[in-house]
């Protein structure tokens, strides 16, 4: 850049727009006024706001170096906000901000042709499965906006649950389309209707997106697979969508990028083709000698038939020789050369038919609002979303505006799986938090129905983790006594000859505050942890064991002790072990006879029912009962305790 650019640039103003979301009273700046959706009265404001930035010079010189600090992106608060105001044309945005239990939207008809649907993967799944799974799938039958919420507590199967929805509304959609072509209803729009649906699958985090997509891949594969007769019975396309550096490496061959660099490829070199029909021609053909081959390779996978899977297997690697050659000779020839408007052309041409190719996208709630997915929106499409369903997962852990992100693309057909019973998202910023940012919408819509006679939000009430012994309480003070335990579950959970659940009462236990980090530890309770530890670790060494506590410095503390002893046992924060399980848990509560009588991280309800809620064998409890007994569901839990004669006070 020369002196005179350099002097242009630092006169210019960037201009950005941009929106904040508030609780106000009208405003006269430009401003879109909500109040008449809500419940409370308060008056929702969207705000535009414009940020100016000023091109400033910076002076260096060769060899000087210079360190730069990433402060933070602001790509997701912008998707968030860009949410904020999308949200105002959601078909389903009066339901979900002031949704009453007698919309229609969270209602659904018992289907009269539910018994004429082949799906036989349904003997796999217990009863309240079974009840989600019918009910839920029909969410394709209606033309009407809906919400479907289904709770899943501890060790009841959420995403096992989730596999079996999708594999009955592909099997509904096989159902439908086959009547169709029998009753020769099978117009052009119909065959649109089928060949264009898509599920759009979310999750808070990448790891849970990692997850999932393992699990459809395994459905896909699966022998005469639900997913894989739609359309032509053709394979499933599937994409997972984000950022290649999040995503774990056994899902890379169905990234966006990987994806689109294949289809690129194909692409360019259809384009360089044009100039010779016969080259073109004989690569189609090779092409599709090579998808026979790939057909013939998968059935002899599944039929076990190893002489023929060799000879297929080593044919398709030859073939794949002779088009890699091909490709390569071909592109040594200059005048084939595609020009760079030409490829800019292709690389949206090649994004945009991979994604409008799938059948199933996989993405986090936040990455879903990347410009990226653009070319699926209602907007970029004469008003027709690309997208037919959302199923969002763990959406008890999402922010509430990080759920709305995906509506952008006009998808009025919502399934929400997740507790609000368990941790919800984490808020770093004590205002957010005082503010309600941690709350999801799935929480919001639950505290609203939850004592009301008719709650549409659907609980899935079978558990296979934990002792029956373990689940008592949580059953019955987190989810009105229904959580159950399979019988099943329950065999296999006696097999160990320990006292299934314990509450030990350390009696001079004692806190101690650390000036430094501000937290809290206990080493007497530590210790008589340890010791508890030296013991399972003989006798019982073949059950996984884990040590959770709600403060930071006795997990450090823990550590400490833990390896002095030569105890190979994970210590782990609540919060670290929401989502996982061991054989055997021991709960460290820490605190004890404190000045103030309170007991801070532990009078967090979700955060109890995490902890209690870990073990599958066996759960020990190491507490200070008299310090407990100031919070309620602390007080509760000693006293169900007590009644099953299931306290020992240690010394």
């Amino acid at each position: 850049m020369n002196q005179a650019e350099l002097s242009q640039k630092q006169d210019e103003q960037t201009k950005q727009k941009h929106v904040s979301y508030t609780e106000s009273s009208p405003s006269k700046s430009n401003s879109t006024n909500l109040s008449n959706t809500t419940t409370d009265n308060k008056k929702l404001t969207v705000h535009e706001f414009v940020i100016y930035t000023r091109f400033r010079q910076f002076i260096t010189s060769p060899g000087l170096k210079v360190d730069y600090q990433v402060v933070t992106s602001l790509s997701s608060s912008f998707r968030r906000a860009k949410a904020l105001i999308d949200f105002q044309s959601s078909p389903l945005l009066k339901t979900i901000l002031n949704g009453s239990p007698l919309d229609s939207a969270f209602w659904f008809n018992k289907d009269p042709n539910e018994k004429d649907l082949k799906l036989n993967f349904l003997n796999e799944y217990n009863e309240s499965q079974q009840k989600v799974i019918l009910q839920c799938s029909s969410i394709i039958n209606y033309q009407e906006p809906k919400l479907y919420f289904i709770q899943g507590p501890p060790g009841t199967g959420k995403s096992y649950t989730i596999i079996g929805i999708i594999n009955a509304i592909f099997s509904r959609l096989n159902h439908y389309q086959n009547q169709a072509k029998q009753n020769g209803n099978m117009s052009e729009s119909v065959r649109k209707k089928f060949a264009n649906f898509k599920l759009l699958i979310c999750s808070p985090s990448n790891g849970g997106c990692d997850e999932l997509t393992r699990r459809i891949k395994t459905l896909r594969d699966k022998k005469n697979s639900s997913i894989n007769e739609l359309v032509m019975k053709r394979e499933c396309n599937i994409v997972r969508v984000g950022r290649n550096d999040s995503i774990h490496r056994d899902c890379e061959e169905i990234t966006l990028e990987y994806l689109f660099k294949k289809k690129l490829d194909q692409l360019i070199f259809e384009k360089k083709s044009e100039k010779s029909e016969s080259l073109s021609s004989h690569f189609k053909s090779l092409q599709q000698t090579e998808k026979m081959l790939t057909s013939r390779v998968k059935a002899f996978k599944m039929a076990n038939k190893e002489r023929e899977l060799k000879e297929a297997e080593s044919s398709l690697e030859e073939l794949k020789k002779k088009i890699k050659k091909f490709q390569d000779q071909f592109a040594k020839n200059k005048s084939n050369e595609v020009s760079f408007a030409d490829r800019k052309k292709l690389e949206i041409k090649a994004k945009e038919q991979v994604l409008k190719e799938a059948d199933i996208i996989i993405s986090t709630c936040n990455f879903s609002g990347n410009s990226l997915l653009d070319c699926l929106t209602a907007e970029k499409n004469n008003g027709h979303s690309q997208i037919s369903v959302i199923i969002i997962d763990e959406a008890a852990q999402c922010l509430e505006v990080d759920t709305l992100i995906p509506l952008r693309f006009g998808c009025d057909k919502i399934i929400q799986v997740g507790d609000p019973e368990q941790l919800p998202a984490t808020v770093l910023s004590k205002l957010a938090q005082e503010k309600g940012l941690t709350m999801s919408m799935f929480e919001r819509i639950y505290q609203r129905f939850r004592f009301t006679d008719k709650n549409p939000i659907r609980m899935l009430y079978v558990q296979y983790r934990m002792h029956p012994e373990i689940c008592e309480f949580p059953s019955a003070n987190f989810y009105k006594g229904k959580l159950i335990t399979h019988k099943e579950a329950a065999q296999k959970r006696s097999i160990i000859d320990l006292k299934p659940y314990l509450f030990l009462n350390v009696l001079n236990s004692q806190e101690i505050g650390d000036e430094i980090s501000g937290s809290v530890y206990n080493p007497i309770e530590a210790d008589q942890i340890v010791d508890f530890c030296k013991f399972l670790s003989g006798k019982y060494y073949k059950f996984s064991v884990g040590i959770i506590t709600p403060y930071q410095k006795q997990v450090s503390y823990l550590k400490d002790l833990t390896a002095k002893n030569n105890l190979k046992i994970e210590v782990g924060t609540v919060d670290g072990y929401q989502g996982r399980e061991k054989d055997i848990v021991i709960f460290s509560c820490v605190r004890a006879r404190n000045s103030d009588r309170k007991i801070g991280f532990l009078s967090h309800r979700q955060r109890l029912n995490v902890a209690l809620t870990r073990a599958k064998y066996a759960l020990y409890i190491f507490g200070h009962v008299e310090s407990l007994m100031v919070n309620e569901d602390w007080r509760n839990c000693i006293e169900n305790a007590k009644k099953r004669n299931l306290i020992i006070n240690l010394e």
